[in-house]
């Protein structure tokens, strides 16, 4: 198993499952970051739960940040051409 303790962790999309892993990696020491490309207008909840929890996030597009990372988990509902 791969220690994640400090260790950035991006998560790509946002929805039930993103949310779900990135307050997973914040519990288990990682630093999590949120990448999706729906606006923050639709996804309103997801927003206030990210901000809630203190973890950084960006949407409207993935800029290179989510490169800047030791892992990446790709939420179920992301298709796999991104």
């Amino acid at each position: 198993m791969m220690e994640i303790k400090g260790k950035k962790i991006s998560v790509i999309g946002a929805a039930r499952s993103g949310i779900g892993a990135a307050k997973l990696v914040k519990e288990l020491g990682g630093i999590p970051f949120v990448s999706d490309l729906s606006s923050k207008e639709k996804i309103y909840d997801a927003v206030n739960q990210l901000e809630i929890e203190k973890i950084n996030f960006e949407f409207g597009g993935h800029s290179d940040r989510v490169y800047e990372s030791a892992l990446m988990i790709v939420s179920p509902g992301v298709p796999t051409i991104h």
